[in-house]
């Protein structure tokens, strides 16, 4: 935690609560640094340590509690949760210190403590300087531009200060309100569209012919797993032929290339983009998973409700191509550390380049141009051993293992949330 944002929170809020106009009178704080004990801020006493909210709340005949912690980290804001909710209370937390201070809002504007604030992860630091010197005055195209996140990287890179920007997708709507969106909060951006497909290599090769580029930015990928399960032959064209199609394009036209696969990672990339060699793998650091039976009950409970009394939790299963445990890279590869420390790069991969020779691929987009499915299941069960189609028999996915049913994944699901 930062002491001193805690400590002007705490005297704003002490301040600001004891004025008459307001509705509430400030009977304690609580504070785990032992310095503080017994002590006061501003006439209002310290009652003891967090771990003692719910027998200080009983003691002090307490009516609300208030989350005063700017600095808290997620985890750290669960675990006061979790004990203001011991208490049977209720609770709220005070606007962001920086709001206040600027006169945004002010300290009556108490709000209930949002599922945002118990799975936000820890705020990253970013060389922004160094982001706007990479980027500022260079012609920079984006892949996927009308996309979810490749909209929000062309907000960011905006931003930045591009010479240009180059935008491209192949959905006319999404490509239409980016546009109106840019024009609308950057009226001195100078950037062109296009309405091109990935897949389409002549298409591609007029687009960089024209603008020449000096950084790419590739976040045209589709995403919905669920849905890829049932349209491989599209998942096929778009992730893997729109992908090696804009890398060799890029490479015709020496465009340096960052390749978008996370979404949390829309600014964490620019920083990528300064710190990478060319062919590098970047891994985001997700910080501590949160298991989806927590969330659940969180999002129950801040409604003012008991989960299994007032509102039943059903395990329903994985859907098809989904996970239990999300896996961002291979056991085989090590994870490098780079010059930020939210920022891993990936080496030694047993995974599709190291797998996957050019004749597999080429094999692979040859039955996705026949429409031959079974063909691609066959083909990406060689290239990828860990994944198996759910939604195929097991004769069709040519896998030796027996499909897991309904059953076996809520029994496990039940165990492990």
């Amino acid at each position: 935690m930062n002491p001193l944002l805690d400590r002007l929170r705490s005297r704003t809020a002490a301040f600001s609560l004891r004025d008459s106009r307001r509705a509430y009178f400030p009977a304690g704080f609580v504070d785990d640094k032992p310095r503080r004990q017994g002590g006061e801020v501003h006439d209002v006493p310290v009652l003891g340590p967090t771990e003692a909210i719910p027998e200080i709340v009983a003691r002090e005949e307490i009516d609300l509690l208030l989350l005063a912690v700017p600095s808290a980290t997620a985890k750290e804001m669960r675990r006061l949760v979790e004990l203001c909710e011991g208490t049977g209370r209720p609770f709220r937390t005070v606007p962001e210190l920086r709001n206040l201070m600027s006169a945004q809002v002010s300290i009556s504007q108490l709000r209930p403590v949002s599922i945002e604030d118990l799975l936000g992860r820890d705020p990253v630091s970013l060389d922004w300087e160094g982001i706007r010197c990479g980027l500022a005055g260079r012609v920079v195209l984006v892949t996927g531009a009308g996309g979810s996140i490749g909209s929000e990287l062309v907000r960011q890179l905006a931003a930045a200060g591009p010479s240009r920007l180059i935008l491209v997708d192949n959905g006319e709507y999404n490509l239409y309100r980016i546009e109106m969106e840019l024009l609308g909060r950057f009226p001195q951006l100078r950037f062109t569209r296009h309405l091109v497909d990935v897949a389409d290599a002549a298409g591609l090769d007029a687009v960089f012919a024209a603008e020449r580029q000096q950084i790419l930015f590739h976040a045209a990928a589709h995403k919905h797993v669920p849905m890829l399960e049932d349209l491989i032959r599209a998942a096929v064209r778009n992730n893997l032929t729109g992908t090696r199609l804009v890398a060799e394009t890029a490479a015709r036209w020496s465009c340096e290339r960052f390749f978008m696969t996370i979404p949390e990672a829309c600014q964490l990339i620019m920083q990528a983009a300064l710190i990478g060699d060319d062919g590098e793998t970047f891994v985001l650091d997700m910080g501590e998973p949160v298991k989806i039976r927590y969330l659940a009950e969180q999002m129950i409970r801040l409604s003012g409700r008991e989960p299994g009394e007032d509102i039943a939790i059903h395990y329903i299963g994985l859907r098809p191509g989904e996970k239990l445990y999300e896996e961002l890279f291979y056991d085989s590869e090590d994870l490098i550390a780079t010059g930020h420390p939210k920022i891993r790069v990936a080496r030694g991969s047993d995974g599709l380049i190291a797998a996957a020779p050019h004749e597999n691929v080429a094999t692979l987009e040859q039955a996705a141009a026949v429409g031959d499915r079974a063909a691609m299941v066959t083909v990406l069960r060689a290239m990828l051993p860990g994944w198996y189609p759910e939604s195929v028999p097991k004769s069709d996915a040519g896998s030796d293992r027996t499909p897991r049913s309904t059953e076996a994944v809520r029994d496990r699901r039940n165990a492990d949330a």
